[in-house]
């Protein structure tokens, strides 16, 4: 993810920094009876605002929350492309429909695709965080929860005790738990969410240049929720916008995400999302119980067709397959030969994507990588250029349309 890691391509043996992991893994026995405690005095802070009848009970709920939060502190601590971004900064970001969002319509964000490196293309949204200003974020859809600069968060940011660490292959994001409300397009979260609060002084993993925090909007963090403490944030606003997620990204690096029920649209492929029990995490009132990752077919190199969970992943720059089942294309963390073709369809039998491997990130590179537990691919970005890709909640199914 940093320059402190590489992967090595198979062919010429060059180096460069390392395939993003972008989704975190929580070290050790992150999951403490501080973690859960602190989660629990979020979620009862979210069910008393639900019933609140005025401002005042809303607010007691809040400080009641951060108590409980606080306390919990005291408990053992949890285990230490065809795209043409514009390079580099933080450039200018619309501010969309921020404010001007009518009740029940579907909300529109921009996003731009940002080249900091060759191998750091985030996808960046603006929100804001506990009423400060808009910031800008990575909008990754391999991960889940909110995780923001400390510094950039607004006064009404609850920043409890409960120590939280994010561990990347280059590296960890460490803070602590907090609450705050989230503001995505003009529309706030229900009540006041969990959120990692980072401290960037503590932290050894850099975040990519002019961007304040990553926000995952998958509805799990891997492929189930055992272990997970923040959930998406979008799923977390109020009825209509948490029915549906859209993101389209044009091949001049900007876009729109748009949050609200997913239209049928005509030629789109449909794909179901696999139910997930809560496997001992507290979700939120009304959190869909579906996975993040759905089943794709995968046919690599010339090998039959393979079918597996996949994740369809913006916050990689390269298409990923599991070392388990692809060592003999390219040694762990190295990309496959260039000349390979790699065809991913639906279970339908639906074409989506065909591409011959190459060297131009989130375009054309395919790596072999160590992935979660039970997943087999990861898509990176470059599914997403040029095509309309939703996640109906709702429905429980994926739509991913075709490129142009």
């Amino acid at each position: 993810m940093t320059g402190a890691d590489t992967v090595t391509s198979s062919t010429a043996g060059t180096t460069g920094p390392s395939t993003p992991r972008w989704r975190r893994r929580l070290i050790g026995a992150a999951l403490t009876a501080a973690v859960v405690a602190a989660t629990s005095a979020f979620s009862a802070c979210a069910a008393a605002q639900d019933v609140a009848q005025d401002a005042g009970a809303a607010a007691a709920a809040v400080d009641h929350a951060a108590g409980i939060t606080d306390a919990a502190a005291a408990a053992p601590t949890p285990t230490a492309t065809p795209v043409a971004a514009a390079a580099g900064g933080r450039g200018p970001v619309s501010r969309g429909s921020a404010g001007r969002t009518s009740a029940g319509s579907p909300v529109s964000v921009p996003l731009h695709v940002r080249t900091v490196t060759p191998e750091e293309i985030p996808v960046v949204v603006e929100i804001t965080v506990g009423g400060g200003r808009p910031i800008p974020v990575m909008l990754d859809t391999g991960s889940s929860g909110l995780l923001v600069d400390g510094d950039a968060v607004g006064p009404g940011t609850v920043r409890g005790g409960t120590p939280y660490t994010s561990e990347y292959v280059s590296g960890n994001l460490v803070g602590t738990l907090g609450s705050a409300t989230v503001g995505i397009g003009g529309v706030p979260t229900t009540h006041p969410i969990a959120i990692a609060v980072v401290d960037r002084a503590r932290s050894t993993f850099t975040l990519p240049a002019g961007v304040d925090g990553i926000m995952g909007i998958g509805t799990t963090d891997t492929t189930g929720f055992a272990g997970q403490v923040l959930f998406a944030p979008q799923l977390q606003l109020p009825a209509p916008y948490n029915a549906g997620s859209t993101i389209r990204i044009d091949a001049d690096a900007t876009g729109t995400w748009t949050l609200g029920p997913v239209p049928p649209r005509p030629g789109d492929a449909v794909v179901p999302m696999p139910a997930a029990a809560p496997a001992g995490a507290h979700l939120p009132a009304g959190y869909p119980q579906v996975a993040r990752d759905v089943d794709l077919c995968w046919r690599v190199a010339g090998a039959a067709a393979a079918c597996g969970l996949t994740a369809v992943d913006s916050g990689s720059w390269t298409a990923l397959l599991s070392t388990a089942a692809y060592s003999g294309l390219a040694a762990p963390g190295h990309l496959v030969a260039p000349g390979h073709q790699v065809t991913v369809s639906a279970p339908s039998g639906a074409s989506l994507w065909s591409w011959t491997s190459g060297e131009r990130s989130a375009t054309n590179t395919v790596a072999v990588a160590t992935l979660a537990a039970g997943e087999r691919f990861n898509t990176g970005i470059g599914l997403f250029v040029g095509r309309t890709i939703a996640w109906d909640y709702a429905g429980a199914q994926v739509r991913i349309g075709s490129a142009g």
